[in-house]
Formats: structure tokens, sequence, C-alpha cells
């Protein structure tokens, strides 16, 4: 039995060792990838002829124009092996002969992954059923020898239609209309009806809000909050509500505020298209530690490779950095595809609201937050903690001074004295205008000017004394009294600090979402 078993084995299990020079030039080009411990792809040299998970068996005896490993050094297979690089015509050569060489086998059965890539053939629906859905559902049942479930019973089909819509099960009231509607339609009907309730957008448009990994937050260490991200979501559910033809879902998505006229060169887009544009703004962000390039890059990578997911249902973003292992898609095509998303500019643009009865209230909620955030109580608090914490912070900061060796942040407290009497008013500009260009390019040449400015100045601080420290302000109290090593300021009131502030802050990000 044994003996029989074996001998039904692939001829290429025994006899595919590769010879000597085979094996060397095997280690030497795809070793780096799939050894005994990396095993790429679940491929590995001590078992060449098994293959990988993706294809199965590599190679079939004699007939090296079948084999999996053969065509993939050519390039008939994506991706090309080896990755990155190719074979020259003599160690291909070389491969194909060792194939050719084996006994003569059948090809496996496995064949290449390609029905995503291939064009749909239109196929006329099976008959029976009440939908085209149907006849082809029944089709496959009566191929396999089986049969429909019964009906469901009244309840249980309403229960089942409500969840499924709306995501509720239906109350009381309606299971039992439903039930004692006897008329022929009364199936239809329950189906419109919750077809046009509002709850049906809410239920199916959370799916594809998850699709396009919707937040309201920008993700990441930061995760800074996006006030009127909601706009967008509001915007998809209306979609479904509104029954949006699919091919406009996209667009407006992709190119909403970019809608042109067929007919007239001053056609102005309408400027709600801004909005299902949030499709193209809830991806992550992360401005941590890195340039505004590299920040943009990201950005684009995320939304190239949203795009290929969502839209195409494409695994695109592998491309990013290499041709697809599995999948026909070069790394030239994900940078061809985010092309189109390129000349993106994130900025905000201010929407009105198209419902004037909403746009008159949120106005109306937008002033009462901004008067609040004024002159409100919780400013006023605030206000109140910091006015009397300022002298003693001041205070505390010149005591610290004393004896101290003077650095450059004595020094720019210092010119930032109008009524300085160690530096002019030039050199106070001077600075000024050298810390600002620093701060903002970040560039290293602009530091460098900076520093060799403020190295001059430096020696002459031996003139100043301590009034520089009226200069501190609000902003670096509030650095103080949210450090937790802070030797001023005790817990509890960096505490009271705090909530007095998140208070604040709880406003801004209301009136935030009003716009």
């Amino acid at each position: 039995m044994l003996l029989r078993l074996l001998l039904a084995l692939p001829v290429s299990v025994f006899a595919a060792e590769p010879p000597a020079a085979v094996k060397t030039l095997l280690a030497e080009k795809c070793g780096a990838c799939h050894n005994d411990t990396a095993k790429a792809s679940d491929f590995t040299l001590s078992a060449v002829a098994k293959g990988g998970k993706k294809f199965g068996r590599a190679i079939v005896g004699g007939h090296p124009e079948q084999s999996v490993l053969v065509r993939m050094i050519r390039g008939e297979m994506a991706p090309r092996m080896p990755l990155g690089g190719t074979l020259s015509a003599a160690e291909i050569s070389l491969i194909e002969g060792w194939v050719r060489s084996l006994p003569a086998e059948r090809a496996h059965d496995k064949e290449e992954w390609r029905w995503p890539y291939e064009k749909p053939v239109k196929t006329a629906p099976p008959p029976g059923g009440t939908n085209a859905v149907d006849g082809f559902v029944l089709a496959r049942l009566q191929a396999a020898g089986l049969r429909l479930a019964p009906p469901a019973a009244p309840a249980t089909l309403a229960r089942r239609v409500y969840l499924d819509l709306i995501g509720l099960p239906p109350s009381p009231e309606e299971l039992r209309a439903f039930v004692e509607d006897r008329s022929p339609d009364a199936y239809a009907k329950m189906i419109e009806r919750l077809l046009a309730d509002p709850r049906y957008g809410e239920r199916w448009g959370r799916h594809w809000l998850d699709l396009v990994r919707y937040g309201e937050t920008s993700g990441l260490e930061g995760d800074g909050a996006i006030g009127n991200a909601w706009r967008y979501r509001d915007w998809v559910i209306d979609a479904f509500n509104h029954d949006m033809p699919y091919d406009r879902f996209v667009m407006q998505q992709l190119a909403g505020a970019d809608e042109h006229s067929m007919t007239r060169n001053n056609y102005s887009p309408n400027i709600q298209g801004h909005v299902p544009l949030g499709f193209l703004r809830v991806a992550p962000w992360d401005r941590s530690n890195l340039v505004a390039g590299e920040v943009r890059q990201n950005y684009l990578n995320e939304v190239t490779t949203t795009v290929g997911s969502v839209f195409l249902g494409l695994s695109v973003g592998c491309a990013r950095c290499h041709d697809h292992k599995y999948d026909p898609i070069p790394q030239r095509d994900f940078y061809r595809l985010q092309a189109f998303f390129n000349a993106i500019q994130v900025e905000n643009v201010d929407v009105p609201f198209k419902d004037p009865e909403f746009r008159a209230k949120a106005e109306a909620k937008r002033k009462e937050i901004q008067d609040r955030l004024a002159n409100g109580p919780e400013k006023k608090a605030l206000d109140e903690f910091e006015t009397a914490a300022l002298p003693r912070y001041r205070a505390a900061r010149k005591e610290a001074a004393k004896g101290k060796k003077l650095v450059v942040d004595d020094l720019r407290l210092e010119l930032r004295r109008k009524d300085s009497s160690v530096f002019s008013e030039a050199e106070r500009r001077r600075h000024a205008d050298l810390l600002e260009d620093a701060n903002r390019t970040l560039d290293p040449g602009e530091a460098a000017a900076l520093d060799k400015f403020e190295a001059a100045l430096l020696p002459r601080m031996e003139k100043a004394g301590l009034e520089r420290f009226d200069v501190l302000g609000v902003e670096e109290l509030r650095g103080e009294l949210g450090r937790s090593t802070s030797k001023i300021f005790d817990t509890g009131e960096r505490n009271k600090h705090r909530d007095l502030s998140e208070a604040l802050e709880v406003l801004r990000r209301r009136a935030g979402r009003w716009s």
C-alpha cells in the first residue's frame, strides 16, 4: 500500500533536486528572500519543486514553458523574479535545461489568479425566481441537489427585513400592521417604506464610511480633531437616502469641486461639491517630527492606496515600494495613479449649509459659542487664574536666574524688550526677522544665520538686568503650568489650570462643528 502511494506522487518530488550549477545560481540570486528562515511566499530553495503558497508547484518536469519558476524568471508572470532584477539569457537557459531534463509530467491544476483583470461577459440569467439574482441562486442550488428553504413566517420576515435595512427591529405596532396586512403587495409596501426611512442611509452609509476610513480626528499620535468631518458623513447618508447614482457618488468624492460645464467657459462649480471631498481629507495626518515634504508624500500615498482598495478592490499599496508580488501592478502604475491626486491642496473652504433653516440655526449657534469664548464664565475664570499666576511666575524666573550663566533664552527675552538699554531697535528687528525665518522654514541655513547673530550678541548680555523676565506672557505661563515637573506651581494649581483650559477647548470644538 505504501509503495502504491509513493508511486502516485509526482516525479518532480523525487527527481527535482537541482544540479550543482543550478543550486549555486538560485542561492546567489534568490537565497536572500527564499531561504529556510525568510520563506517569502512560503517558497524555499530547499524545496524548489514544492513551490509556494500562491501558485503551488514551481516546476513541471520536461516542460519549462509550463513551470511557474521558469515563467517568473522570464517575466511571463508577475512579479518578475528575482525581485528588482533579472537573470541573463544564459542563466535562464541553464534553469530551463534542468527542468527540461526532468522526467515529463502533467502540468499542475492550479492556475494563475487573473479573473479580476478579465473583461466581464454578460450572461443571460437562468430562468426561475422573482428576479435575475434568484435565477442564478436557484441554478447553483439545483446543480448541488439542494432546494430553497421554506418561506419565513410573516413576523420572522418582517424582523429580518427591518434589521437588514435600518438596523433596528420593528416596533410591536409595525410588526402587527404587517402581519395583519393581507394585501398581495404587503411585502413590497414594507420594503418601500423602509427604503424611504432616513435610518436606511444611516444603516448602510456606515459601511461605506468604514471603507473610506472615516473618523473625526486626524489619527496617529497627534490625533487632532477634524471639527466638521460630520458634514461628509451626513453627505454619504443623504446620498444613500436619495439613491444617488453610483458614478456620481464616486465622482463627487474624487473631484466634487472640480465640476465643469460642457458649454460655458466661465462656469463656477457648486461650492457644495467641497463637502464630498471629505473623502480625501479624512486620511490620517502625522505632522510630528516630519518636514512638510514627508507629510505631503505620506498623505498622497495614503489617498492612492485607499482609492485602490475602495474603488478598485485592489491592494495597490505594496507597489509604493516595488512591483506588486502577486497582482500585475508595477510600481510605476502606483505613481501614475498618484499623479491624479498630486495637485490636491488641502485647505479650509467656507461652505455654507445648503438648507437655509439649518444655516440660520448654525450661525446663531456659532455666535452664541463665540460670545461665550470671548466673554463667558469659562474665559473669565481662566483669565482670573492666569492674571494672578503671571507675576508669581515672573518673580520665580527672576529668582532662579540669579547667579546663573547667561544663555540664548536670556538673550531672546532681552531682545523682546522694547525699552532695552542693551540692544538697539535695528538689532531687535534684525533678530526678529532671523528668528521668524528659521522657525518658518526649518532650514539649516536659516538656523545657522540665527545662531551666528545670537552668538555675536550674547556677550553683551552681561550689562542686562533681570527686567527681561517682565516680557514673559501668558504663553510662557501656560507652558510652565503644563509641565508636570514645575517647581513654581503645585499639582492642584496645574490641574485647575488644565480644567479651565479644557473647558474653553470644548467650546472651540463645538464652534468648529457648526462651521
